[in-house]
């Protein structure tokens, strides 16, 4: 069981180092430096100005986190991580709920 649960914690730091390349990237596989699949968006939040969004990343069926990212008008080259992301989660309610508590701007 410990070794599962260190796997999954060594996704998570990997998924921390991700940056999706697509402007809509929902379902997509988020894919790491080294190309590896390590999680996917499965549903994505987007701020009223279209230039920040959450993501929920599943990791497995049990774990799943979820990540920031932002975009700048002048910089047509995709999203970028900004920094807020969650711990591992048991569902993705129990992320999405993490993510309304720590992003100000943030309500599923």
């Amino acid at each position: 069981m410990a070794l599962k649960n260190k796997a999954i914690l060594l996704e998570l730091k990997a998924i921390m180092k991700m940056r999706p390349n697509k402007k809509k990237h929902k379902g997509k596989a988020i894919i790491s430096k080294d190309k590896s699949k390590i999680g996917k968006a499965i549903i994505s939040f987007n701020d009223e100005t279209g230039f920040q969004c959450i993501d929920i990343i599943m990791i497995s069926n049990t774990a799943f986190t979820y990540k920031t990212f932002r975009r700048d008008p002048e910089d047509q080259t995709g999203w970028f991580p900004s920094g807020e992301a969650g711990d591992l989660y048991a569902s993705k309610e129990a992320a999405i709920l993490a993510a309304e508590e720590a992003i100000d701007w943030f309500k599923a």
